[in-house]
């Protein structure tokens, strides 16, 4: 192969692994992006996870004041039956009320866990879309390593820099620097 060939081969070499390299920085950074937009859902999701798990204890402690309320309401009318002098319509009307602020309190339980299970779902799919264009972004970037080494293979295969004239060689240095004489000199 001519002199030229070799020098554009080696030109084309390192344009194509300079090429590569830029190329594979910008799709780290892209994965990178991905990996902290993962991290934030991921973040999120737990968040929701501690919400639900903090309705789900006040839901056991609504159990158990229904549970009290219906005892109440028990005693209160077995004390009405047996004739006991109590105020009956207040202590009754006492007793509905808290039941029925019970069942308000469980109806908004329910929907408060159903809108954390949508929030949820939504972001596992966020999570599930972030770490996939992470992983695109992984496989393009390799994809560029492997151009960029080419690039660097080709580049040696050609010769590499001395294909390129140094600046500031003169025809003495180019003469001392000569492995025929520098074997002769220190050999």
């Amino acid at each position: 192969m001519g002199t030229e060939a070799m020098f554009v081969m080696s030109v084309v070499g390192s344009a194509m692994s300079g090429y590569g390299m830029i190329q594979q920085r910008k799709e780290g950074k892209k994965m990178a992006a991905a990996e902290k937009e993962r991290a934030r859902e991921e973040k999120q999701l737990n968040l929701e996870k501690s919400r639900v798990a903090a309705a789900k204890n006040k839901k056991e402690q609504l159990k158990l004041r229904q549970e009290a309320n219906v005892k109440r309401a028990d005693i209160l009318s077995f004390a009405s039956n047996s004739g006991a002098t109590i105020d009956n319509t207040s202590a009754f009307a006492n007793a509905l009320d808290n039941l029925n602020s019970d069942f308000n309190s469980q109806e908004s339980y329910l929907r408060g866990v159903q809108e954390s299970g949508n929030t949820m779902s939504n972001t596992s799919q966020r999570i599930g879309d972030a770490a996939s264009r992470g992983s695109i972004a992984n496989m393009r970037m390799q994809g560029w390593q492997n151009v960029t080494e080419m690039g660097g293979n080709l580049f040696t295969a050609a010769g590499g820099f001395s294909n390129f004239a140094n600046p500031f060689e003169t025809p003495t240095t180019k003469i001392a620097t000569s492995p025929a004489n520098y074997s002769k000199q220190y050999g």
